[in-house]
C-alpha cells in the first residue's frame, strides 16, 4: 500500500483496533457501559445493516429502483446498508460478464444510482462485490480455475473489483470487500500472490475500510489468514455467518430455540468456537495483527422463516419447510443481545463493528427465503424478523408475539366456542320472550325480566361446560394472549345478547305496540339475531386459522379477525337485500308496523335507517364480545 493511500485511509477511517489500544494505554479502558439489548446504542453496538442485491437488471428502471432500495432501508430507520453487486463467471473461461444468456444483472449504473442515494441519506456504506458461476450453477466458494481460465479470471475479476473500489471512493463507503465466499480460491496457496496484487491495486484507489468476507466454517484457515488477515492493508475479519446454532433436535417446534438459548449459542460462537475445529470469532479477530487485534464486522448474517432454520442458517428451507417466522425473529433478536456492547471493545478484546443482515426486499430478489420486508408475509417476506430488525435499529421495537402450542390453541378455541353458544342461547331466549310477548303469554313477567332470566336452565348448562372445557385446557396450557376467563367470557356473552337486544328494542325492552309492531319486531330481530350470531361464528374460524398460521399477538387477532368474512358468510346474513332488510319490507313495511314505534332503541324513520340500526347492532356486539372474551385492544365503533 502506498504512503499516500496509507495516510487517507487512516485520516477517514483510522485504524480502530489501535486507536482503542492507544487509548486504553493512556486512561484504561473502563470496562463495558450499562447494557441496553432492547435497541440500538450508537458507539456502544455495533452497526446494523442490512444487504440489498439484486438478480436481475430491472431494464431502464433499474437505477430507479435501487435508489428506492436504498430509500425504504432509510425509511426504515436503519442507518446502513450493505451493497452488493453481482457477475456472472463462466467456469470454463473465466470469464467475468453481466449476463450469462438467460439472466442480466445489474449494471455498474444500478449500483451507481444506490451508492448516491445512500451518501446523500449518510448511510453507512458497505461494497460487497460478487461473483456466482453461469446459471447459478454451484456455489461460488467451490470456485477454481487453472492455465488460462485463471489468468483470464483473475484479469476479469481485478478489473472488475477496482471498478467497484472506484465507485466506493467516490461515493464515501466506509467499507468494502476484494471478495466474497471465494472458498476455493482464498485457500489456495498458489493463489496468494494473485491476492496480494488485488488488494493493493484495491488500497491504491479506495481509502476506506479494506476487508475480505471469509465463510463462516474458513476463516481461520492458515492461508485466508496469511493472506488476508495479515495483510497490513486489510482492515478487518469479515465473515458470512451462517453457522449451526444449535441441533436440530433443539430447533424444532414453533417458536424454538428461545431467545435465551439462541443468545448463549451466539456468545459462544463469538467467545469459544463457531464450530469443530472453528474458534471463537472475536477471540480469532483479537488475536491477530501481533495481539493489537482487527475490528470483525459480520458481513452476512441471515436464516429463514421456517422451522429448524437455527440449525442450519445458510439452508433455504431446513427440516420439513414447516413455517416458523418466530424462530426466524428470535434468532435475530438474540444475536443483537449477544453483540450488545461489543463494538465499544479495543480490537485486542474482540470488537464487533457491524452486522448486516441477508437480505432486504427489492426488485429483482423476490423469491429468496432470506428476503425481508417489514410490511410483506411473514413466511414468504420474513415480515416479523424485518419489523424488529427496523425497530431495533429505530428504536421502536414492535411486540415481539408468541406462537400459541396446540393446548394454548384449543384453550382460546374452546372459549371462543362458549362465547357463540352462550349468545346464541340467550338470543333465542330473546326470541322467544318476544313470541311470549306479543301473545301475551306473559304473565306478571316485564319482556326485560324474561330476556335476563334463564329459561329452563340452558345458560346455566353452557356455562358449567365452558367451565369444564376451560379447565381442561386452559388451566393446563394458558395461553399468552387471545383469552380471558369463563367469568369473562359469560359476562361478554350476557352483555352482547342484551345490549344488542336494548339498541334495537330501547332500554327497557319495548312491552307496548299494536299486534304488528310485535311481528315487525320479532322476524326483524331474528333475523338480526342471525346476523350476529355468524359474526361471532366467524370470528371463532378466523381465529382458529390465524392462530394455526401466524396470529402470534391480540392486536394481530383482534386486526385480522374482528369482521373477518372469507367466503362472504357474514356478507349474505347482514348486507343490505339480504333477510334484515327482506324482513324489514315483508314483515315491516308491507304489515303495516310503525318502524320507529315497533324499533324504539333506534326509532327508525325509513327501511334504510331500520336496516342500518339492525346491521350495525349486530356488527357492534360482536365486536364487543369477541373483545372482551378474548381480552383484545380494540376499540368496537
Amino acid at each position: 500500500m502506498g504512503t499516500a493511500a496509507t495516510a487517507t485511509a487512516m485520516t477517514r477511517f483510522p485504524r480502530l483496533g489501535s486507536l482503542a489500544l492507544f487509548a486504553c494505554l493512556l486512561v484504561g479502558w473502563a470496562g463495558p457501559s450499562p447494557a441496553d439489548p432492547s435497541r440500538y446504542e450508537p458507539g456502544l453496538d455495533p452497526l446494523v445493516g442490512v444487504h440489498l442485491v439484486s438478480w436481475s437488471d430491472l431494464g431502464p428502471a433499474g437505477a430507479a429502483a435501487w435508489e428506492s432500495a436504498v430509500q425504504d432501508v432509510y425509511d426504515h430507520g436503519l442507518r446502513a446498508v450493505a451493497i452488493s453487486p453481482v457477475r456472472f463467471v463462466d467456469p470454463a473461461t473465466g470469464h467475468l460478464r453481466l449476463s450469462d444468456g438467460t439472466t442480466s444483472l445489474p449494471p455498474d449504473g444500478a449500483i451507481e444510482a444506490a451508492l448516491a442515494r445512500a451518501a446523500l441519506l449518510g448511510l453507512t456504506v458497505t461494497l460487497d462485490p460478487f461473483v456466482e458461476p453461469d446459471g447459478f450453477a454451484f456455489w461460488r466458494g467451490d470456485l477454481t480455475f487453472s492455465g488460462s481460465a485463471a489468468d483470464a479470471f483473475w484479469a476479469d475479476y481485478g478489473a472488475y473489483v477496482l471498478d467497484m473500489a472506484s465507485l466506493a471512493e467516490t461515493y464515501g463507503a466506509a467499507r468494502m470487500t476484494v471478495g466474497t465466499e471465494l472458498r476455493a480460491l482464498a485457500r489456495d496457496p498458489a493463489n496468494a500472490g494473485r491476492w496480494t496484487a488485488l488488494i493493493e491495486a484495491v488500497r491504491q484507489v479506495f481509502s476506506g475500510q479494506l476487508g475480505y468476507a471469509a465463510n463462516w466454517d474458513d476463516f481461520a484457515d492458515e492461508t485466508i489468514t496469511t493472506t488476508f488477515w495479515e495483510h497490513p492493508a486489510i482492515d478487518f475479519v469479515g465473515v458470512d455467518l451462517y453457522a449451526p446454532l444449535v441441533s436440530p433436535a433443539v430447533a424444532a417446534g414453533r417458536g424454538q430455540p428461545s431467545v435465551a438459548t439462541l443468545e448463549s449459542a451466539w456468545n459462544a460462537i463469538f467467545d469459544d468456537h463457531v464450530g469443530p475445529g472453528v474458534p471463537g470469532l472475536l477471540a480469532f479477530a483479537a488475536a491477530r495483527k501481533g495481539g493489537l487485534g482487527m475490528p470483525c464486522v459480520v458481513v452476512e448474517h441471515g436464516s429463514v422463516p421456517y422451522d429448524k432454520t437455527s440449525a442450519a442458517p445458510f439452508r433455504a428451507q431446513p427440516g420439513r419447510g414447516i413455517p416458523d417466522p418466530w424462530e426466524q425473529r428470535n434468532d435475530y433478536q438474540a444475536l443483537l443481545a449477544a453483540a450488545d456492547l461489543r463494538a465499544e471493545v479495543p480490537a485486542s478484546s474482540g470488537r464487533l463493528e457491524a452486522i448486516y443482515f441477508w437480505h432486504w426486499g427489492m426488485p429483482g430478489a423476490d423469491g429468496s427465503p432470506w428476503y425481508l420486508d417489514p410490511e410483506g408475509d411473514p413466511v414468504e417476506q420474513g415480515a416479523k424478523a424485518a419489523a424488529f430488525l427496523a425497530g431495533f435499529a429505530s428504536g421502536d421495537v414492535p411486540e415481539p408475539g408468541f406462537p400459541q402450542s396446540r393446548g394454548q390453541r384449543r384453550c382460546i378455541d374452546s372459549l371462543n366456542a362458549g362465547l357463540a353458544k352462550l349468545i346464541q342461547i340467550g338470543a333465542r331466549q330473546h326470541v322467544a320472550c318476544l313470541r311470549d310477548a306479543a301473545a301475551d303469554r306473559l304473565g306478571p313477567q316485564s319482556l326485560e325480566e324474561c330476556a335476563t332470566a334463564d329459561r329452563r336452565g340452558k345458560l346455566a348448562q353452557a356455562k358449567a361446560r365452558l367451565e369444564r372445557d376451560s379447565q381442561r385446557w386452559c388451566s393446563a396450557f394458558p395461553p399468552s394472549f387471545g383469552a380471558t376467563d369463563p367469568a369473562t367470557v359469560a359476562q361478554a356473552a350476557s352483555a352482547a345478547s342484551l345490549d344488542f337486544a336494548h339498541a334495537l328494542l330501547g332500554t327497557p325492552l319495548a312491552s307496548a305496540g299494536a299486534p304488528s309492531a310485535w311481528r315487525c319486531r320479532e322476524r326483524l330481530f331474528r333475523a338480526a339475531v342471525k346476523c350476529l350470531l355468524v359474526r361471532v361464528k366467524e370470528f371463532r374460524r378466523c381465529a382458529r386459522t390465524g392462530l394455526e398460521a401466524t396470529v402470534d399477538t391480540a392486536g394481530a387477532l383482534a386486526s385480522a379477525c374482528l369482521g373477518a368474512d372469507p367466503k362472504e358468510r357474514i356478507a349474505k346474513q347482514c348486507g343490505a337485500g339480504g333477510p334484515i332488510s327482506r324482513a324489514i319490507a315483508r314483515d315491516c313495511v308491507q304489515a303495516g308496523a310503525d318502524l320507529a314505534t315497533s324499533l324504539p332503541g333506534c326509532s327508525p324513520g325509513d327501511p334504510t335507517a331500520a336496516y342500518s340500526c339492525a346491521a350495525d347492532a349486530a356488527r357492534l356486539a360482536a365486536c364487543r364480545a369477541a373483545t372482551q372474551a378474548d381480552g383484545l385492544p380494540a376499540a368496537c365503533n
